[in-house]
């Protein structure tokens, strides 16, 4: 496939070494080659919640209000239990392309009901 847009073999298992690596952004001059990971990337503040959201989302068991509010407990409003936020880790890496570990959140929180939307995204915004 990459023959028929004139590149050579070199250039096609480059461009897919940098695919599968994660990389989001190269930039070739002529002797050099600077390459920029995901990890220098952080999510700005505002784009913590829509991705807990969508994660939320995709975790569930059941249904869940219209809108996912920062007061929401797991627990209480959204009827997560323990599976639910094993399966909210995943889905929040699925989300933000990295490694979420929830124990620091969890370990927080003295009371489960006190995990809530935001408290999840305050950790999110100091951990990511």
């Amino acid at each position: 496939m990459c023959g028929s847009y004139g590149r050579s073999a070199v250039a096609c298992d480059y461009i897919e070494l940098l695919r599968l690596s994660n990389i989001r952004e190269c930039v070739h001059g002529e002797r050099e080659l600077r390459m920029i990971g995901v990890e220098d990337h952080q999510p700005p503040d505002d784009a913590i919640m829509p991705g807990v959201v969508a994660a939320i989302r995709a975790a569930a068991k059941g249904a869940l209000p219209q809108h996912v509010r920062a007061e929401h407990s797991f627990l209480l409003d959204l009827g997560f239990d323990s599976m639910s936020i094993a399966v909210l880790g995943l889905a929040l890496e699925d989300q933000f392309d990295r490694a979420v570990l929830l124990d620091g959140w969890i370990a927080q929180h003295s009371e489960p009901a006190q995990l809530t939307v935001g408290s999840l995204c305050d950790y999110l915004r100091s951990s990511l």
